[in-house]
């Protein structure tokens, strides 16, 4: 029996001329259907495909071998042959069938090393599955793309930045409308847009002492830090298991949660500037720091000190409702505001808060306040609205969605962006703010699963 070195140097002779064993060639299964089925096995189970895991591979001279598929490290395939030992293997060196299964296998394997609750986000099959399970119409996913494509056309190609008042910001928003597309830095599409954003945010935290923000006066600076925030903490999480997490980014993020949670008011909330002051925190700036901390929870980052915080931050939100169900903008208010309590019934429910009084009056105010919802000018009170009847479910999502996705669908440009290119706030970065959002919107039927989660 003829063997022959592998092209890896140091690895052991595992490939044997085909016509040495013929027998141990498939006859019963085809090699796709043994892909199909490894592919279903990673997803479902997270670990090796069939019995026992191991399959035949043929290299380009036609020589076979029999090993089991670990994972792709570069440009070599790491192998485990039958008496347990793993070896390298050049993945060029293979036939384009056994490169087609690798393929196919590595991508099941980074799905199963996925948190589960971002799975339905990544993978056309459960994108698709998740869009029909919510009734959503079928130009989703070409809206989404096209939406996607068009960020790429407003990216700094030097600096990475998105934006000119407030780059942080829209550099976060459009993070994570690609991450919530399963966009990661290796996407063949907007991979590099994806590591260029993250690495600008960085770059900024690290030049503002751990804030994220555009360095230039005024009151958006803890707006800009917490969608950042938000942004790298969801990079991490999708990111940190596949063996191929961004340098420093952990502890970029540890500092910045740190200044979110060191920000938080004594009553809960939080203000302009960070400031300790009880009066002057806001539903708003809230919102995006309560988002941003989830997803830190969900990285494992802080999580006693954060799951304190949202105690607080929830008896927050109790006292700033009103009797009519909305929250106010400030606590001494004498009204809430509709365009803010989406924001506040989202939190809620992610936080596990679904059967609280809070929360049930909330959704049902939004419920009579948007019985014919439209985008509007300005998609800021839409997105936190989408998310809130999505989260709560029930009959409500599907009223709400009936009547709201199809007018958002309407409202994209032909080059993909969404809105007009003045309408309201923030002045030149509208249109990015608006598309970011609109894209948020559009994905909420896979981005996160449904169920209420306390963060998890």
């Amino acid at each position: 029996m003829k063997k022959i070195a592998p092209a890896a140097p140091g690895s052991p002779a595992f490939f044997i001329d085909e016509k040495a064993r013929p027998e141990r060639i498939p006859t019963v299964m085809s090699m796709r259907a043994i892909v199909a089925t490894a592919a279903l096995f990673l997803l479902s189970a997270g670990t090796v495909p069939a019995e026992d895991g191991f399959q035949q591979w043929k290299n380009r001279k036609g020589q076979i071998m029999t090993a089991r598929f670990i994972e792709l490290q570069g440009d070599s395939v790491i192998f485990e042959m039958e008496n347990g030992q793993r070896v390298p293997y050049p993945a060029a060196d293979l036939d384009l069938d056994s490169q087609s299964r690798v393929r196919e296998m590595e991508k099941a394997a980074k799905l199963a090393r996925l948190p589960a609750i971002l799975r339905t986000r990544c993978g056309a099959p459960a994108r698709q599955a998740a869009l029909a399970a919510g009734g959503a119409p079928a130009e989703i996913e070409g809206a989404v793309v096209k939406g996607l494509n068009w960020l790429k056309t407003r990216q700094d190609k030097n600096a990475g930045s998105l934006g000119e008042e407030f780059p942080v910001g829209m550099t976060g928003f459009a993070l994570l409308a690609w991450l919530g597309h399963c966009e990661t830095p290796e996407s063949p599409e907007f991979g590099d847009n994806v590591a260029n954003g993250a690495l600008y945010l960085m770059e900024m935290a690290q030049k503002k002492d751990g804030v994220m923000w555009n360095g230039e006066n005024g009151t958006h600076k803890c707006y800009e830090h917490g969608i950042a925030t938000y942004a790298l903490a969801e990079l991490q999480l999708m990111t940190k298991d596949s063996g191929r997490s961004i340098p420093q980014l952990d502890a970029v993020l540890t500092r910045a949660v740190k200044i979110i949670l060191d920000g938080q008011t004594g009553m809960g909330g939080w203000a302009y500037g960070y400031a300790d002051n009880d009066d002057s925190s806001d539903m708003s700036l809230t919102g995006w720091q309560m988002q941003a901390l989830r997803a830190a929870y969900l990285d494992g980052i802080e999580t006693e000190k954060i799951a304190r915080a949202m105690e607080k931050g929830l008896r927050y939100l109790e006292k700033i409702q009103d009797d009519k169900g909305a929250f106010k903008y400030r606590p001494k208010d004498p009204a809430g505001k509709s365009t803010l309590t989406g924001a506040a019934v989202y939190n809620l429910l992610k936080w596990g808060a679904k059967d609280t009084p809070a929360h049930q009056k909330g959704i049902a105010y939004l419920a009579d306040i948007y019985r014919n919802p439209a985008p509007g000018n300005n998609l800021y009170a839409p997105y936190y609205n989408t998310l809130a009847f999505f989260a709560d479910g029930d009959a409500g999502w599907e009223t709400y969605s009936r009547a709201f996705i199809p007018k958002l669908l309407a409202a994209q440009n032909a080059d993909g962006s969404f809105l007009s290119a003045t309408s309201g706030f923030p002045g030149k970065d509208t249109p990015i703010m608006n598309t970011t959002l609109a894209l948020l919107c559009l994905e909420t039927y896979y981005r996160y699963p449904r169920e209420a989660d306390n963060g998890r």
